[in-house]
């Protein structure tokens, strides 16, 4: 049995709530008297027994084991909310003790803390903290030495050496922070001594500056540069800076915006910067979550060849199965529902060789081996039942008459009834009672385990009403779209949406989707032309920017959201059956949105859009019973990035759903697959696909599958 107390707990807060409120991540591991934490070695694989992780109340991991080999390319994979983010924000921020030091652990993150008055190429090249450094100072440095003044070498030499210090105080804090024992105590000299030296620097810096020190800096100054230049050479700087453009390059940035500065950057772009910067820094473990939002169909790609190129050890979370199963060798599986996705066991880690298709069609088929063999044991069982009280009266009568050989047939059969059971542990291996049953059981051996069929994640859209007037929904003529007047991003477009149409828009990002469809909804004012909206339709509209709106909003509650008010309120219970619809179940419905993961965000904002386009119809039109439950749903349904944060099963279930739906959709996406379902519900003639490109809108008469051949062909061309 493990000891608690051996057990060494970090905390972290997390969300972007309070102070004050901030749910809290708690991470413990399993660290021996002898464990490496702070001990640096050539290994770079990872093997952690005992890790435990929660949010709050919340038990995200029990007494799990995370194994990470070397170089191999993980997807990490498990419903919405279970906790995928924060195992990777637990790593990335060190709370796991027995972490080894020397593997260089990056997150993909943004950039908090960070000097945004920096240019994109120079943050994404200078993510390593010490290489930075080492080039801030080789510039200081060689400036004052180009200079010829004395006084400004000797005054860069000072600057030099105290943020030296500095530095490698910084690091004594981390390793007086997690060594403990003889080795803690050492560490905890050192940081005295890196203090008190620090002091005395800071104390030399404000004395005037001697001839002795000026003759001394020249030569030092000098030996000082070679040896940054040294380093430099050595992390080939400029190899580093080629690779950081063609990254750049390949994740969108156009060449001329390279040298912008970070603090111009939109959010998905500032994403994207980030991005970058993992993948340019030469780290040993990157953690990869969801990687893919922000990302249009050609940067996927290229990250995806980009990634598969990769040396280092890769964990990725990701809500696209086209790419997950394309970049990852292993499949990690977070459990919390046995039997939910595969035979895993509930708050443990699960570890399966192969990307995720691959893992579901082996538990599929271990699924069916078990329900075989539990079969089969019922039918051994039904050859050798009998009656306990006939069998003791048989042993009674074999003793009476001294048969030995009936005694023995007998305890035989006695021993192969209490034997009938798993013939295997868990790791498929012949079953040892002491050591495969330890504790206290009533039976030798366990019953097979067989899983329940995955329970189906369904989402229900309410059909629309019928219209009282026939038309479009939206016709937009010769219209030019821009923002605040400006430069029109788009000219000329001509677009008519009929009831019960799929119109899938498609193309890079920045080329013009999300102002198409800001027009659409009337947000944005044309800059020439018309737009006819049907004066009858309802319209329901997910922006891309969905979950960072209700996330920003930290005290309300899915239930609060819908209802205005907190619960109890006559429309509360309304509420609570519209929010399951979309998988939102009582729990959840009654969490903080700040507290929510990214997937269960999406499943608010589907229900609050359906919602609110249902409260908006008048109730003579039917839009709402006498409980005031939404009974019709909207005409028109505008989507743009619905798949981001959701898990597979999700995003199928969304699919299925919009796919069965009969009301009108305009889907903005860059999930081929999700395209494609949505695609296969419209009727003959009724699907219209468009690239928005080159300030302008054509159709795509070959469907997704053309723009998707036309990005790989210029992949292929350019990188």
């Amino acid at each position: 049995m493990r000891n608690p107390k051996a057990n060494t707990t970090r905390t972290s807060p997390i969300g972007n709530s309070a102070p004050q409120e901030e749910p809290t991540l708690v991470a413990t591991s399993q660290p021996s008297r002898f464990h490496v934490t702070t001990v640096e070695s050539l290994s770079t694989d990872i093997d952690l027994a005992g890790v435990n992780l929660s949010v709050n109340d919340r038990i995200l991991l029990a007494d799990a084991r995370l194994r990470l080999f070397a170089g191999v390319r993980y997807g990490l994979v498990g419903v919405n909310g279970i906790g995928k983010s924060s195992l990777l924000k637990a790593i990335a921020g060190g709370l796991l003790v027995g972490w080894p030091e020397n593997v260089r652990t990056v997150l993909v993150e943004q950039f908090e803390g960070k000097d945004l008055q920096r240019t994109v190429r120079d943050i994404v090249v200078d993510r390593n903290d010490e290489i930075g450094s080492v080039k801030r100072s080789a510039a200081v440095l060689q400036e004052a030495i180009e200079s010829d003044d004395p006084t400004v070498i000797a005054q860069a030499m000072r600057t030099h050496h105290l943020s030296n210090l500095q530095g490698r105080k910084r690091l004594a804090q981390h390793h007086a922070q997690k060594r403990s024992g003889a080795r803690g105590s050492e560490a905890r000299k050192r940081l005295v001594q890196l203090e008190h030296e620090e002091a005395a620097a800071r104390i030399a810096n404000e004395e005037p500056i001697t001839a002795e020190e000026t003759v001394r800096a020249v030569k030092d100054a000098q030996t000082t540069l070679e040896d940054l230049v040294s380093i430099l050479a050595l992390h080939d700087v400029p190899a580093t800076e080629r690779n950081a453009e063609r990254v750049l390059v390949g994740l969108g940035f156009p060449l001329e915006i390279h040298g912008n500065l970070v603090s111009s950057l939109s959010g998905g772009w500032r994403t994207r910067c980030a991005l970058a910067s993992a993948l340019v820094f030469k780290a040993d473990c990157l953690l990869l979550d969801e990687p893919t939002n922000h990302l249009d169909l050609p940067a996927i790609l290229f990250l995806q060849r980009y990634i598969k190129s990769l040396s280092c050890t890769v964990v990725t979370v990701s809500h696209d199965r086209a790419f997950l199963n394309a970049v990852t060798e292993e499949t990690i599986v977070l459990g919390e529902n046995v039997g939910r996705i595969g035979e895993y066991e509930d708050k443990k880690l699960g570890y399966y060789a192969g990307n995720y298709d691959e893992f579901a069609a082996h538990t599929a088929e271990f699924r069916i081996w078990r329900v075989k063999m539990a079969a089969a044991l019922e039918v051994k069982r039904a050859h050798t039942a009998g009656d306990s009280n006939e069998h003791a009266a048989a042993v009674a009568k074999a003793r009476s008459k001294g048969d030995d050989k009936k005694l023995v047939a007998l305890a035989v059969q006695q021993r192969k009834k209490e034997r009938m059971g798993m013939e295997v542990n868990r790791k498929g291996h012949r079953f040892r009672l002491h050591r495969d049953r330890e504790g206290y059981y009533t039976t030798v051996r366990g019953e097979v385990p067989v899983s329940s069929l995955p329970q189906q994640i369904e989402w229900t859209i309410a059909p629309p009403s019928v219209l009282r007037h026939p038309g479009p929904l939206v016709r937009l003529e010769n219209v030019d779209v821009g923002h605040d007047g400006g430069k029109a991003v788009l000219r000329n477009v001509n677009l008519t949406i009929e009831p019960g149409s799929r119109t899938l828009l498609v193309g890079a990002n920045g080329a013009g989707k999300s102002t198409l469809v800001q027009a659409l909804m009337g947000d944005l004012v044309p800059l020439k032309g018309s737009i006819y909206t049907h004066p009858s339709a309802r319209t329901a509209y997910l922006s891309q920017h969905h979950v960072e709106a209700l996330r920003s909003n930290h005290s309300a509650t899915p239930l609060s959201l819908l209802t205005h008010l907190e619960d109890p309120h006559p429309t509360a219970q309304s509420a609570r059956g519209h929010l399951s619809k979309y998988g939102v179940t009582a729990r959840i419905a009654t969490t903080r949105l700040s507290d929510l993961s990214g997937g269960q965000l999406v499943r608010v904002a589907f229900a609050n859009a359906t919602w609110i386009a249902s409260a908006t119809s008048d109730d003579r039109d039917g839009g709402f019973s006498s409980s005031r439950h939404p009974t019709t749903g909207p005409h028109l349904l505008v989507l743009d990035e619905p798949t981001n944060h959701l898990d597979f099963e999700t995003v199928d279930a969304l699919g299925e759903a919009l796919k069965e739906w009969n009301g009108t959709l305009v889907v903005v996406s860059h999930d081929v697959s999700f395209l494609k379902t949505v695609a296969a519900g419209a009727a003959d003639g009724m699907c219209w696909t468009g690239l928005v490109e080159g300030g302008k809108l054509r159709k795509l008469e070959g469907g997704v599958m053309e723009y998707v051949k036309q990005c790989r062909k210029r992949l292929k061309a350019t990188v």
